[in-house]
């Protein structure tokens, strides 16, 4: 019955959206026993996972607080894949890790690497734990850290990430003032989201936007286009969707830009 009773709340949230089955599952989560099966688990904590998603996506930025509470307690029920209490999926630690960086959760973040990284396959440790201090340490402004951190990753095997670590490696070399490294970079870049078949075009669309913002702002700060304030300032107004946005915003707003 516990189980019935958990799955039909499930499919009555992704029926109805509604924020009082969420409630009902959530509960059903915090006390459910550890040592319940690792898929029942994973399951449960996806559906109410997914649901606090939507709602981000669909523009309640707050609520990332409550994915933060969510993935803390899926973390004391050792939900970190659907088969296995042993093995992290490296798409679900990456996103626990960004969401703590999203809200600046800092220590967290890092203590999370040092616990779980040891869950991840052996192959991939060292590039994703390279990848997330290094992104760390550029919210620190540490950017010559960060740069080390970067330049060990060997291979990252997911597209995502891997069209990240570009724009992160832009804006190191942006702050530490490497316009020839960020030319490359930025070609680079553009290849890789010509070529990479398993990027949603959306999600290309955003990071090729970042790019154009990105190459308008370096016209400015190394002095290569008298005109580039007012193209960014029109480019920044009039476009949405842009990857790293407030970003962009923020250190057009340094040289100047006037919004």
């Amino acid at each position: 019955n516990f189980y019935l009773k958990s799955y039909y709340y499930i499919l009555l949230l992704e029926r109805d959206q509604d924020e009082k089955y969420y409630h009902i599952l959530k509960n059903i989560l915090s006390g459910i026993d550890i040592n319940a099966p690792a898929s029942f688990k994973y399951t449960l904590w996806e559906n109410i996972s997914n649901y606090v998603t939507f709602r981000y996506h669909a523009g309640e930025t707050d609520i990332m607080r409550e994915q933060f509470e969510l993935l803390k307690l899926s973390l004391n029920k050792k939900i970190y894949s659907a088969e296995d209490e042993e093995k992290f999926f490296i798409n679900n630690f990456i996103t626990f890790f960004n969401v703590a960086l999203y809200l600046g959760e800092l220590d967290w973040a890092s203590e999370f690497v040092d616990k779980y990284i040891c869950k991840l396959d052996e192959k991939t440790q060292d590039d994703i734990r390279n990848h997330c201090l290094g992104s760390i340490c550029i919210n620190k402004k540490e950017f010559l850290k960060a740069n080390e951190y970067f330049s060990k990753i060997k291979k990252l095997h997911e597209p995502h990430m891997k069209a990240w670590l570009k724009l992160s490696m832009l804006i190191v070399y942006y702050e530490l003032g490497w316009y020839e490294s960020s030319l490359s970079m930025i070609d680079t870049f553009k290849h890789l989201l010509n070529n990479e078949k398993n990027i949603q075009e959306v999600i290309k669309e955003k990071f090729r936007k970042f790019i154009r913002g990105y190459s308008l702002l370096t016209d400015i700060k190394f002095g290569k286009d008298e005109n580039a304030k007012m193209k960014l300032k029109m480019y920044l107004e009039h476009n949405t969707g842009i990857g790293s946005v407030n970003w962009l915003v923020r250190k057009a707003k340094e040289c100047g830009v006037d919004f």
